[in-house]
């Protein structure tokens, strides 16, 4: 224990103790705010993206089911389960740049070309490719055929929000179990 020769001693080692300790504590309230900052900055930002992102993968999903609702219509129209998806369709080929897009209501794939169209939707809130208002979406439809029994789907959504651009793909297998 430190002895003090006086109390002019004495007050001058507290008050050099009470700043340490001012010092230390300034440091860590910083820290929690910086942190607090740095975690809210990031859930924003965040925020701001995922309903663009929930509405890409719905986008995504809805690309397969049409192309699934292709092959069902081929069976119940009595064409070969694949028409209009592989043999008609090289230019949807994922070894191809190209690719094709599909709107909900339409029967068949179109090649894009090379240039893909941005998605738009309508007042009933319908994406399309006709009518509506232009949005920040766009959906590839690449196709392969690896085996006989099944088609490997691949649907690409890219967009771009606040200058940043993002991309989502999903992969399933469209199988031919119908048997005639």
């Amino acid at each position: 224990m430190h002895t003090y020769d006086n109390m002019e001693e004495r007050r001058s080692y507290n008050n050099g103790f009470t700043i340490i300790e001012t010092i230390i504590a300034v440091l860590i309230v910083l820290t929690g705010v910086a942190g607090a900052y740095g975690i809210i900055t990031n859930l924003t930002s965040f925020g701001t993206i995922s309903p663009s992102r929930l509405t890409a993968v719905y986008l995504a999903k809805e690309g397969v089911e049409i192309v699934r609702n292709i092959r069902d219509t081929n069976w119940l129209e009595g064409h070969s389960w694949d028409e209009g998806l592989v043999a008609g369709s090289a230019a949807c080929a994922p070894s191809n740049e190209n690719s094709c897009t599909v709107a909900w209501d339409s029967a068949a794939l179109q090649s894009t070309g090379g240039t893909v169209p941005f998605l738009k939707i309508d007042n009933n809130s319908r994406y399309n490719y006709a009518i509506g208002t232009a949005t920040i979406f766009k959906r590839k439809i690449k196709i392969a055929a690896p085996a006989v029994d099944y088609l490997l789907v691949e649907v690409i959504m890219e967009w771009s929000d606040r200058g940043k651009p993002y991309s989502l793909t999903t992969r399933e297998r469209i199988y031919n179990w119908y048997q005639i």
